[in-house]
C-alpha cells in the first residue's frame, strides 16, 4: 500500500500558507497531494483561506466574507517575503479553488486534493454548492473521485455539513475531521465508528486512542492524520498503520521516508 504525504495548506513551513508559492513548493517537493481550506468571498468566489478573517495572514483586517475577490487578491499574502519566479508573481499569490485545480492538473501526475470546507453554517450551504459547482464544471466524476489525474476528497469538521456532503456525493469522497475539543467527539465518533465517513483525526487524538484508529483501518476506512511535522510523529503513525498524513513539511518527511531501511518497508509501505 502506498504512503501519501499531503501538503497542509501547501508547503506551509517554507512559504506562507495557501499561497501559490506554498502550493508550488509542495508539488516541487514531491508531495502526494495538497490540502486546502476554502471560503466564500463577498462576491461568491471560492478562495483558499483558513481563518474567517484576514487578520493573521495579512496586514489588513476584517472577515474574508466581506472582501470582494479583486480586493482580497490585492493584499500582500507573502508579507514582504520574496519567492522564486517559478512560484508566481508576488502580486498574484491568492489562490482560488479553480486556480488550485489548474495548478494541480498542470503537475501532470497523480495527486490527492483534500478540500476542507469552512464556515458552512448557513442553511443554504452556499459554500458547499459553490465547491460542487466548480468541481462539476471542471469535469469531476464523483463516482470515481477523479478529475483528470487528481483524486478529490471533501472534508469538514462540522458533522451537519458532512451529513449534507454525504447526500450529495458518494461516501468514499467524504471525510470527517475530528476536533481537538472533547465535546466534538460523541457525534463524530458515531459516524466514524460505523464507517459512515472516512476519518481525519488530529494527531494528538490518535495518540490518545490508537486502538480505535486501528479498528477503523482494519475495516478498510481511509484514515488521514493531521498535522504531522516530525519524523518521530511520522514513525508513530506508521506504527499505528496509518498510510496518509497531512504535513506542513512534505519535503522533509519525504526525505525521512526515503532514508528508512528497505527491510522496514516489507510491511507494504511503498513511498511514492
Amino acid at each position: 500500500m502506498d504512503f501519501r504525504l499531503i501538503a497542509h495548506r501547501g508547503s506551509s513551513a517554507r512559504y506562507p500558507e495557501h499561497t501559490r508559492a506554498a502550493f508550488q513548493e509542495a508539488l516541487n517537493e514531491g508531495a502526494d497531494g495538497i490540502e486546502c481550506d476554502v471560503r466564500l468571498t463577498a462576491d461568491g468566489a471560492v478562495v483558499c483561506w483558513h481563518d474567517d478573517t484576514v487578520d493573521r495572514t495579512t496586514s489588513s483586517t476584517g472577515a474574508v466574507a466581506d472582501w470582494p475577490l479583486a480586493e482580497l487578491a490585492g493584499l500582500d499574502l507573502l508579507q514582504g517575503r520574496s519567492v522564486p519566479a517559478s512560484h508566481g508573481d508576488p502580486a498574484r499569490q491568492l489562490m482560488t479553488l479553480s486556480g488550485l485545480l489548474d495548478l494541480s492538473l498542470a503537475a501532470g501526475r497523480p495527486l490527492l486534493l483534500a478540500i476542507e470546507l469552512k464556515a458552512v453554517a448557513s442553511p443554504d450551504h452556499g459554500l458547499l454548492d459553490a465547491v460542487l459547482g466548480i468541481l462539476s464544471a471542471a469535469g469531476w466524476n464523483p463516482e470515481s473521485g477523479q478529475l483528470g489525474r487528481i483524486q478529490i476528497s471533501l472534508q469538514c469538521f462540522d458533522v451537519p455539513t458532512v451529513a449534507a456532503l454525504m447526500t450529495a456525493v458518494p461516501l468514499a469522497r467524504v471525510m470527517l475531521l475530528t476536533e481537538p475539543e472533547e465535546d466534538h467527539e460523541p457525534d463524530a465518533l458515531a459516524l466514524l465508528d460505523t464507517g459512515t465517513a472516512q476519518a481525519g483525526p488530529w494527531l494528538q487524538w490518535v495518540k490518545r486512542d490508537p486502538d480505535r484508529v486501528r479498528q477503523w483501518l482494519d475495516r478498510g476506512s481511509v484514515v488521514r492524520v493531521w498535522t504531522v511535522d516530525t519524523v518521530e510523529d511520522l514513525e508513530f503513525c506508521l506504527d499505528v498503520g496509518v498510510r496518509e498524513i497531512t504535513t506542513n513539511r512534505p519535503g522533509e518527511l519525504r526525505e525521512a521516508l526515503l532514508r528508512r531501511p528497505v527491510a522496514a518497508s516489507t510491511d507494504g509501505l511503498a513511498p511514492v
